[in-house]
């Protein structure tokens, strides 16, 4: 494919913005155990759309919020939160926006929750509600809305039972 036909291409997929977030350092007593590569994989993913061209990735917004040195900020609720409405503001008609999550989950009664660093078993209030992700991120104008999840569900719940 020629320049222009390149140019076209991006022209019609738009620019991404990226919000990657790996949660891998749980403390003891949240019920949730320290998992070994949720944050390697956040830094994977975002450094993909930083290096790839191909991606089209708006570089200047690839966020990456991982446990450890690796991001600016650890991967707590509120530092989530805030990066899921910068992603859902920052992107235009002509964008699109990809959000990464590697860390646990946890389902009570219907529905999915993911697990920041500052997650509790026992606590519901600090975990994030997948339809409140939904609700961020329905709310941008970016034209494509991409959400990958690397989670297991089947973990502990605060309900104290596990879900098949």
């Amino acid at each position: 494919m020629g320049l222009v036909g390149k140019k076209k291409l991006q022209g019609a997929h738009g620019q991404v913005h990226v919000l990657c977030v790996g949660a891998s350092n749980y403390a003891s007593g949240s019920g949730f155990a320290t998992l070994k590569v949720c944050a390697e994989d956040a830094r994977r993913v975002a450094q993909t759309f930083r290096e790839v061209k191909e991606l089209n990735a708006d570089t200047s917004q690839v966020r990456l919020i991982v446990s450890g040195d690796g991001g600016l900020q650890a991967p707590t609720g509120g530092h989530i939160y805030s990066a899921l409405h910068h992603l859902a503001t920052s992107a235009t008609k002509a964008d699109r926006i990809l959000f990464f999550f590697s860390g646990h989950g946890s389902r009570v009664a219907d529905e999915l929750y993911l697990i920041p660093e500052d997650g509790n078993s026992d606590h519901t209030k600090f975990l994030i509600s997948f339809t409140e992700v939904l609700d961020i991120l329905g709310k941008s104008d970016a034209k494509q809305k991409l959400i990958v999840l690397d989670s297991c569900f089947s973990g502990p719940t605060v309900t104290n039972y596990k879900v098949p």
